[in-house]
């Protein structure tokens, strides 16, 4: 069979447009990708793939503070548009820097948050036919003094449930180049 290079995202607009009001995952796509005679397997980028691994190994680099909190080792002090990603010892980051980092941290989740009220907003004016989609973000002190409490709680454990635990050994779309060259 005959293939034909199509990048991801030209993929899932194929297969929406052939599954329309479907739910479907990644392996869906590509499964159907490649029944279908689309390549979708990318350029692999070595070095990327090793930047990725490292990235994810300094991430999960925690230390037991003194009052027994798992917490990171290495904090992520920024970067500039186009440069590398900083990181820097928690133990040793002075406190304007620590403020910076936190303060990152907290307009990513705020950037989250903003989506997914907007997702929301459109979902419940466009398409929704049922009781409206909520997002309570009146509860979220709260949710995260709870967590805040569970993750003392099970500091003391060896099994730390990570949001990213599925996808850890998976490449990302970082790791590779499109046909184009570009990232």
């Amino acid at each position: 069979m005959n293939t034909k290079r199509v990048s991801a995202k030209e993929l899932i607009k194929l297969y929406a447009a052939f599954h329309p009001k479907q739910e479907f995952s990644n392996e869906d796509v590509f499964n159907w990708g490649i029944k279908n005679g689309h390549d979708v397997t990318p350029k692999f980028d070595r070095k990327a793939a090793a930047l990725k691994k490292i990235k994810q190994a300094i991430k999960q680099s925690t230390v037991t503070d003194a009052q027994g909190r798992k917490v990171p080792r290495y904090i992520h002090v920024g970067n500039e548009e186009g440069s590398l990603s900083l990181w820097a010892e928690l133990a040793f980051t002075p406190q304007p820097v620590v403020q910076r980092s936190v303060d990152m941290l907290s307009q990513k989740a705020v950037q989250n948050l903003v989506q997914a009220q907007t997702i929301t907003d459109s979902y419940n004016d466009n398409y929704n036919l049922g009781s409206p989609v909520q997002l309570d973000l009146f509860s979220l002190q709260d949710a995260v003094a709870e967590g805040v409490i569970l993750r003392r709680r099970s500091s003391g454990s060896s099994e730390e449930i990570s949001m990213d635990e599925e996808d850890k050994d998976l490449p990302s779309d970082d790791d590779f180049e499109d046909d184009d060259g570009l990232n």
